[in-house]
């Protein structure tokens, strides 16, 4: 890993650790039914989940990349001339499976 690497990763733990001690994580007072739940906003480009507050962009690109190369992406990606993108943690993506979605 060169040094360049090294440090890209230092300072993308310590930016997504401070994102996510500053958001106060997904609360369930709001608990809709899937229909009403998502409206698509920035031209159909994203999706604001009204449960949760969250924005997800509408057509995500779902190629595999290592961590620091999906962080550099987020970092850089312009969704509805909107930047300050970041990945989502394990329970934000879990909060899109709600009880009316079934599990494996």
């Amino acid at each position: 890993m060169s040094a360049e690497t090294s440090l890209i990763a230092m300072l993308a733990v310590v930016v997504f650790a401070e994102a996510a001690l500053a958001d106060p994580g997904t609360t369930w007072e709001n608990k809709l039914p899937v229909s009403n739940r998502f409206q698509t906003i920035f031209d159909g480009d994203a999706v604001f989940d009204k449960e949760t507050g969250r924005v997800w962009e509408q057509s995500p690109d779902t190629a595999l990349r290592t961590w620091t190369n999906a962080f550099r992406r987020c970092y850089t990606l312009d969704v509805g001339n909107r930047k300050g993108w970041r990945l989502p943690t394990i329970e934000e993506l879990a909060s899109l499976f709600g009880d009316e979605i079934g599990g494996p």
